[in-house]
């Protein structure tokens, strides 16, 4: 297995995208090892998003359907973020 780190996940090197399941750092986009997964990306490389971190899967961007694949399982999956409630005045 090759092992791929962000450089300073501190620095900023590594940026969450839109899913919680699916960082990008370096370029790389790291998608998390999920069950609902693991057929469909039983083939991908695996590696560490950033020192420290779990193993994920690498996600090929180049392969739309893949890619719009893994989407698809991830969307009705991922939780919506709650909104933060401002501070009354």
């Amino acid at each position: 297995m090759q092992s791929f780190h962000c450089r300073d996940k501190a620095a900023g090197a590594c940026w969450p995208a839109a899913f919680a399941f699916l960082p990008v750092c370096e370029s790389t986009a790291f998608v998390k090892m999920l069950p609902e997964l693991a057929e469909v990306l039983a083939g991908a490389e695996i590696a560490l998003p950033y020192e420290g971190g779990k193993l994920h899967y690498i996600l090929d961007m180049e392969n739309r359907e893949l890619v719009q694949t893994v989407v698809g399982i991830l969307e009705p999956i991922t939780p919506l973020p709650n909104r933060k409630k401002g501070k009354g005045i």
